[in-house]
């Protein structure tokens, strides 16, 4: 289901299964790379030290390594997390062949902004063999780039307006489901279906979904 260079977008309200559904897709591809926003993760090497966390990765890509996992995570006190952010970005651009896992993405642009870096790893990070994953709790706040790029998009339960709103151009009627979907199911979307599925964050086949086009 999920390919080098696939980007992927899980979003959905706290508890609503999208970190597991996360790991899923994760499973899929050997080197991972995590900006754990939320501190959940802890199975893999964990750096909150910017330059331990490059030196682990340049030895890895000098020796290629074929399997690992990295975790960074901010520490609360540290200072100038956007310069850091986008520096982490710039490294793993540049190392490529890595699947980039961004936890609550919204939290690190806008939907007005994106960070250098961040930018060029979304628009141009295919030839780089990057595949990327990207989690949001609001859907309303994730700028437009990053879901124009995703072969793959996951929508969980949502409340707030704005955010129901934001999905409605890609999952028409099917949005208003949003605000009373079960934990740990989604409405899967891709640019390259015609159909929307229902599935659970265990990634198996789901229910295709379909308007109710019959006289009322």
């Amino acid at each position: 289901m999920f390919k080098v260079t696939d980007f992927t977008l899980a979003m959905g309200i706290k508890g609503s299964g999208k970190t597991y559904l996360s790991r899923k897709v994760q499973s899929f591809f050997p080197k991972v790379v995590v900006i754990d926003t939320m501190n959940e993760y802890h199975d893999g090497l964990v750096f909150s030290d910017f330059d331990s966390f490059c030196e682990t990765l340049l030895e890895f890509k000098k020796t290629r390594k074929k399997v690992f996992r990295l975790i960074f995570k901010f520490s609360p006190e540290t200072k100038n997390k956007a310069v850091i952010f986008d520096n982490l970005l710039r490294i793993l651009f540049k190392c490529g062949n890595l699947c980039i896992v961004i936890e609550e993405i919204h939290m690190y642009s806008s939907p007005h902004k994106l960070p250098q870096w961040l930018e060029n790893c979304v628009l141009i990070g295919r030839h780089q063999n990057l595949s990327m994953v990207f989690t949001s709790q609001r859907p309303g706040e994730i700028n437009k780039t990053i879901l124009s790029q995703c072969q793959h998009v996951f929508c969980g339960r949502a409340f707030e307006k704005n955010d129901i709103d934001y999905q409605k151009s890609f999952l028409g009627v099917f949005a208003n489901n949003l605000k009373t979907m079960k934990k740990r199911m989604f409405i899967y979307f891709s640019p390259d279906r015609e159909t929307l599925l229902l599935m659970d964050n265990d990634l198996k086949t789901g229910l295709e979904l379909k308007e109710d086009t019959s006289d009322p």
